[in-house]
């Protein structure tokens, strides 16, 4: 097959287009001018991409990678010739899934190629993506190989009858398959039964001790029960005791609330004849400390009062009594001219002292006659007899309501007695808590709460056993868990020995599979490292060890440097090529920078590899140097192409 012309709309190629030529086909583009992604669009033009795939291990898959940087969906087409026809593929879709929809026509006409179904690499080449993967496509860094059942199958239908259906790796891995599904550590079919079997083995033991319990608490019921009624027989006779000695207390109760009724009904008798007489009496219910401040101050008035009406006349008052008579007398005698105005006018004087005095004593008498009158009395000893009386009546009064106020609250309190003691009767309360009722009672409770706790009890152990299986059921259970646990148990031996036998076949399949493809790999590695090392070694996984010219051991890929180890690979890829991929319609090889760490004479060794090779397949070499174009100058059938930067 050979590819002739590709056209993507992918990752940062827009609508870009690629022509190649069959034989070595080398391009040359600087860093991130897309030759990794023309890698992954050959690759999922032939075999589609994985929309389903999620980001692993940091690395994003193809669908987020290279989707076009324009933001329209991937698509693209392929023109290559194959069995003498050219064909043209086509894929398109939308972002949920990229390149879904292929197209695979005659090129030049809308005729189908109905052998070209999805993937159409594997009706192209003849091997599924990750043979392809593993063999005629070398990514950036990715020289070296992995190991697939299916890589497996291909090479060693060479070694064998060509058949490619079985391969060891696959049947081992079906083997191991059957052997996990019936033990895999603490999974699979057999630990599955096992925790089955423990499982209703531990049922069985709930159930055992479910019933034991179950008895216990059925007699401890029963038990109960007896006690209580036991008890029940002896409360009866020492309750009756108990209610007739509250009768008794009731009876004296009611007697006493009789009693004291009767004596507040002359206390408040009394109390009220008191009362009216004290309600008789000028000043009212004033008690008599406020009645005798009262009086003390009015006393202290009428002693003013009377000492003002004593006082005798003043010096100045007694001359003007002899002063003005005497002035009228001497008025008189001289006969002056204005002797009787003079006269008149001291008469007048005189008078007018006299009448203020007599009106001031006056005075005096009225506001000391009406004090005394407020108290019922003409003088002081009256006075204070009476203030004598209305604290007698008072304090009488004020007795005779105490007793009465206390007979109230005597008769309270002996009604309240009374209402107790015939709460305690009606309501039959407990007896005292030394008592012997009190005591049967308390008892009872006991033996009541224990059988309530009994009975619950009881009844969570019979509702746990209604949850649970038969004995019977269970027994039956755990009997065909167990055949079924033997018959696995014998599978998995025989499996075990079968696995033990096919690995014994396919260390035989190995030792004719591995020669052939080290003898290759070797021969491929001592042209790329101009005979530096003579010999190469693979394993089952493909890790290869490496031996130097002259030297006795061979040295794993780990201690090579990293151009050894690039060139190493390559020479197994190739190997691999050409055991996995042979046929007339030979796979194209495709190389991603596979030589930069190839120094300029082992580069130059690797291209006149790749071009001798090239004359049996297609090669297209992508590089970022312009060492490779320069090193193939004197090879005009080679097809050199510079891919432009758009940077």
């Amino acid at each position: 097959m050979i590819i002739r012309k590709l056209t993507a709309s992918y990752g940062r190629l827009q609508n870009s287009c690629l022509e190649l030529s069959d034989g070595l086909n080398i391009v040359c583009a600087p860093n991130e001018c897309g030759k990794s992604t023309w890698c992954s669009f050959i690759k999922n033009m032939l075999y589609g991409v994985d929309s389903a795939a999620r980001e692993k291990g940091g690395k994003k898959p193809d669908k987020v990678r290279f989707a076009p940087w324009s933001g329209a969906p991937m698509s693209g087409s392929m023109e290559l010739e194959t069995g003498g026809r050219s064909i043209t593929l086509s894929r398109s879709g939308r972002a949920s899934a990229p390149m879904r929809e292929l197209s695979a026509v005659i090129t030049g006409t809308l005729e189908p190629a109905p052998e070209l179904t999805e993937p159409p690499g594997l009706s192209l080449l003849g091997i599924p993506r990750e043979v392809f993967e593993r063999s005629a496509f070398i990514g950036q860094g990715a020289a070296q190989v992995s190991a697939s059942p299916e890589l497996e199958k291909r090479i060693s239908s060479l070694v064998r009858s060509g058949d490619e259906d079985v391969s060891f790796t696959g049947a081992v891995s079906k083997l191991s398959g059957a052997m996990r599904q019936r033990r895999y550590r603490n999974s699979g079919q057999l630990p599955e039964i096992e925790s089955q079997i423990d499982g209703l083995t531990d049922t069985l033991n709930r159930l055992d001790s479910e019933t034991a319990r179950a008895l216990e608490h059925r007699a401890a019921v029963l038990e109960s029960g007896e006690r209580i009624a036991e008890l029940e027989s002896e409360l009866a006779p020492a309750l009756e005791r108990h209610r007739e000695s509250i009768l008794e207390e009731l009876a004296k109760a009611r007697e006493n609330v009789r009693r004291i009724e009767a004596e507040r009904q002359q206390a408040d008798s009394a109390a009220a004849a008191a009362e009216q007489k004290l309600k008789a009496s000028p000043f009212g219910d004033l008690t008599p400390k406020q009645l005798g401040a009262k009086a003390k101050t009015d006393l202290r008035e009428i002693k003013s009062l009377r000492d003002k009406l004593n006082v005798r006349v003043n010096p100045v008052n007694k001359a003007l009594y002899f002063m003005i008579p005497a002035a009228m007398g001497a008025l008189i005698i001289l006969d002056r001219p204005f002797s009787l105005p003079g006269v008149f006018l001291l008469f007048l004087v005189l008078i007018g002292i006299i009448a203020r005095r007599e009106l001031e004593r006056t005075a005096l008498l009225r506001r000391m006659n009406d004090i005394f009158a407020r108290y019922g009395s003409t003088n002081e000893d009256e006075l204070r007899h009476v203030l004598a009386r209305h604290e007698r009546v008072f304090n009488e009064w004020s007795r005779l309501r105490g007793e009465s106020e206390h007979m109230a609250k005597l008769l309270a309190k002996a009604q309240a007695e009374l209402e107790k003691s015939e709460n305690d009767l009606l309501a039959r309360s407990d007896p005292p808590p030394d008592s012997a009722p009190a005591k049967i009672a308390k008892q009872l409770e006991d033996a009541k709460r224990a059988l309530s706790r009994e009975r619950e009890l009881l009844a969570g152990h019979e509702g746990r056993l209604t949850q649970l299986p038969s004995r019977e059921s269970l027994l039956e259970k755990i009997a065909l868990l167990r055949s079924e646990h033997d018959r696995l148990e014998r599978e998995y031996s025989a499996l075990s020995l079968a696995s033990e036998a096919l690995t014994e076949a396919g260390v035989e399949i190995q030792n004719r599979l591995t020669p052939r493809l080290g003898q290759l790999a070797t021969d491929f590695f001592i042209r790329l490292t101009q005979g530096r090392y003579d010999a190469v070694a693979l394993d089952r996984s493909f890790h290869a060890s490496a031996r130097l010219t002259g030297d006795a051991v061979s040295h794993e890929d780990s201690f090579l440097s990293v151009g050894a180890l690039e060139q190493l690979y390559l020479a197994v890829r190739l190997a691999l090529c050409e055991l996995a991929l042979p046929g007339e319609e030979r796979a194209p090889l495709i190389l991603d920078d596979a030589l930069t760490a190839f120094d300029d004479e082992r580069a130059r060794a690797a291209l006149s590899l790749l071009y001798e090779l090239s004359q049996e397949r297609q090669i297209i070499v992508f590089t970022c140097h312009s060492r490779e174009a320069k090193l193939l100058d004197n090879h005009t059938d080679v097809n050199i192409i510079n891919l432009a930067s758009d940077k």
